[in-house]
């Protein structure tokens, strides 16, 4: 460890030139994690030369680059012994007179520095004493980026020390709302941090017993940002018929936002849409953020607020030609998203709760996707409306699950998940050419005819539409398969299969199936189908044990996890490990055409009996005797029936010998249920126990049979490996024993 310091002071000592020496530097802690491993007495003689270069004007950057890994990787002695000291020379970075460079890598210290400093109280109150104010003033300077940075340090300070912030925390609201009015903000990144920050206000102070005052705070701070949500919908609907709702909001107050001033009204438009946009923002973060207290979420307020926005579409504005109202019906699909995002986070906050508004929720959302189906006016921000709407569907399914009621909206739902997941086709235009022919005078030259496609294929123009709409049919399927219609399942079968064959055939694909994450979706899709499929519609498992074994020599791996899962799936699914208890139909059909056959004859015995025939039959040889014994002679049994008793005691009457005849043949299918295969060497003992039951139950058989074999030849009767049985003159239901037919069964 020494021999590192002293190579790392060499380096640090000699002049660093354009900077490339310390990255060579800061790589080789990485990897050695020397400052991890280090106490605070050997990494001295680096922080001092460090502490002298940051105090420098020419290497006070390279010196704060350097500051900022120790920060990272310190031990934790060194922390206790300079953690404060740290923080106060950040703080000092971030006065205004130094560049936006330094004071950036100033807030970076202090916000790496603050998720550290809860073991060392030293460094909590050189947070809360010198480092927040400095944050703050950071946030009134115009520069979006260091904005960024003072959202990301207040962030992690609130994270941890929010109970230390209450003399500040009206002045960071106040920053926090300026932001909304900027359109200047560099992009998504700064409204999203500034609304974790706002999130955040509400556990600003102390909370009071068992933190009511936080949980009052967080409810008032909910209605306002709701409120000021109504201002600006007010303002943007000015002349605007609106749909009634019967969701009710008492307005309290609001965020104390001034309202929107232009000259133009395209330009004041636009601002008005930004702010409900970063407002949108504010509200997500509240609901979604997680909290130490138990969130009271003003549902119906949220509802009525989204259903409000969602009842003005771009369709109902009808089509006048004034300025406002074009440039209105071009900001709708944007006002939309922001409310779908609004609804989604609280589905996510909100679960199982909100399934008594199941019928909203779905109309809201069949609305969506009615008025930008429109495939001439196909434009990003229709295609990026319908995304939200179906990240909202896809959060409302994996959150009610089987309660999600999807199977009952369908029929509506799915031909726009089809619409958008199907890739464009090329039309075909034939041209009929006619031949050189000499024309009539007074007739016109015919023109070539074109002849447009029957299927009026969608136009999608966004990737992520797509992807989006792949995501909701898997959960469709794992969440309602075999609810929804058998179908919609074939519709499905059919558009997946031939696009995955496409794939792996190399053809040229669609724009939107390129993508890796696409064709992912497309293989879980599948793997689904067998999983969840329909009663009435069987899984693809011969085209899907095909395109699994296929996509195993994929390039990308995830792909290849999914096609090895699926192959899987489809052989458990195919073959099970263990037997079904359900009979095959080939079995019942054949016992049933055996019982039938047996019916039949017995009823040509009755007849024949009946008319005052003899019956004559040569006894055949039961079973086990047929075969040579141990002295090679081969016995003959002739049973032959008494011909005591008068006729009904060797006939039954036809309605009690059926009633035998079907317990005989249920008994059957009970036994055929439950009979397993066993083990090859317990073979003979079945047997022998099988011989035993027959001798037994001929013996305790009601007529009397009077046979020529004693019991010496019954015994060996036991020992014969092979059983026929066929009797001769015994009544029809003894001859539909149950161990006859088992027998004939079995052979």
């Amino acid at each position: 460890m020494e021999r590192e310091v002293e190579s790392s002071l060499s380096v640090l000592n000699n002049p660093w030139g354009d900077g490339a020496s310390i990255k060579c530097l800061i790589d080789t802690w990485k990897r050695s994690q020397l400052l991890s491993r280090a106490d605070h007495n050997t990494v001295q003689p680096i922080l001092t030369a460090i502490n002298k270069a940051v105090a420098s004007q020419n290497d006070k950057l390279n010196g704060l680059r350097l500051m900022v890994q120790i920060a990272k990787d310190a031990s934790d002695s060194c922390l206790a012994e300079n953690g404060a000291a740290f923080i106060q020379q950040a703080s000092r970075c971030c006065d205004k007179h130094n560049n936006l460079n330094v004071r950036s890598y100033g807030l970076l210290i202090i916000q790496i520095l603050s998720k550290r400093a809860d073991k060392f109280p030293n460094m909590i109150k050189a947070i809360t004493g010198s480092a927040v104010p400095q944050v703050v003033d950071c946030l009134n300077e115009p520069s979006p980026n260091l904005k960024l940075h003072a959202c990301h340090a207040l962030s992690s300070i609130f994270n941890s020390f929010s109970s230390s912030c209450g003399s500040i925390k009206a002045n960071v609201e106040k920053r926090l709302l300026e932001i909304v009015d900027n359109l200047n903000t560099g992009g998504k990144g700064l409204p999203m941090v500034a609304a974790n920050c706002f999130a955040s206000l509400p556990l600003i102070g102390g909370g009071g017993v068992a933190q009511q005052g936080h949980q009052a705070a967080f409810v008032q701070l909910q209605k306002k940002t709701i409120g000021s949500m109504h201002l600006e919908l007010d303002a943007l609907y000015e002349g605007v018929q609106e749909l009634p709702t019967s969701f009710q909001f008492n307005a309290i107050g609001d965020l104390g936002l001034l309202p929107v001033k232009a000259v133009q009204p395209s330009v004041r438009l636009h601002k008005i849409e930004k702010r409900i946009k970063y407002l949108s923002y504010y509200l997500n973060a509240l609901l979604i953020r997680p909290m130490t207290i138990q969130k009271s979420v003003l549902v119906q307020d949220i509802l009525g607020l989204v259903c409000r926005a969602l009842g003005v579409t771009s369709t109902s504005l009808g089509t006048g030609e004034l300025l406002e109202m074009q440039v209105l019906r071009d900001l709708i699909p944007a006002v939309h998203s922001s409310f779908l995002s609004i609804l989604t986070a609280l589905i996510s906050v909100s679960g199982t709760n909100l399934l008594i508004y199941q019928e909203t929720f779905y109309q809201l959302l069949k609305n969506s996707l009615a008025w930008t189906q429109n495939k001439q006016q196909n434009v990003p921000s229709t295609g990026c409306l319908r995304k939200y709407a179906y990240d909202c569907l896809d959060s409302w399914l994996n959150e009610m699950k089987g309660a999600s009621g999807f199977e009952s909206y369908a029929d509506a739902i799915m031909p726009h998940l089809l619409n958008d997941i199907t890739p464009e086709k090329v039309a075909v235009v034939l041209k009929v050419v006619n031949k050189a022919t000499k024309r009539k005078k007074g007739r016109a030259p015919a023109k070539p005819s074109i002849f447009q496609p029957a299927i009026d294929v969608p136009k999608v123009v966004e990737k992520s539409l797509c992807k989006a709409a792949l995501e909701v049919v898997n959960s469709i399927l794992v969440v309602a398969g075999n609810l929804i219609k058998s179908s919609h399942h074939k519709t499905l079968q059919t558009l997946v299969v031939g696009l995955l064959i496409d794939i792996q055939r190399g053809q040229d694909l669609h724009n939107l199936y390129k993508p890796m994450d696409c064709q992912l979706l497309l293989y879980e899709i599948l793997q689904s189908m067998i999983l969840f499929s329909h009663p009435l519609c069987p899984p693809p498992t011969i085209y899907a044990t095909m395109l699994f074994s296929a996509g195993q020599s994929n390039q990308n791996k995830k792909i290849k996890r999914v096609c090895q899962q699926g192959l899987q799936v489809t052989h458990r699914v195919s073959f099970p490990v263990y037997p079904s208890i359900v009979m095959e139909s080939e079995v019942l059909e054949d016992l049933k055409d055996h019982v039938m056959a047996q019916r039949e004859v017995d009823e040509d015995d009755e007849e024949s009996v009946a008319s005052g025939e003899p019956e004559q039959e040569d006894a055949e040889v039961p079973d086990g005797i047929g075969g040579e014994s141990e002295t090679g002679n081969i016995k003959e049994v002739e049973l032959e029936s008494s011909a005591e008793g008068p006729d009904t005691k060797n006939f039954q009457d036809k309605e009690t010998c059926r009633e035998k005849e079907e317990d005989s043949d249920l008994e059957v299918l009970e036994e055929i249920q439950v009979t397993t295969v066993e083990d090859a060497a317990s073979d003979d003992n079945d047997l022998e126990e099988e011989q035993e039951e027959i001798v037994e139950e001929a013996k305790e058989k009601k007529p009397v049979v009077q046979s020529s074999v004693d019991l010496e030849e019954i015994e060996l009767l036991d020992e014969q490996p092979a059983i026929k049985k066929k009797k001769v003159n015994e009544p029809d239901c003894f001859k539909n024993d149950v161990a006859t037919m088992l027998a004939d069964f079995i052979e």
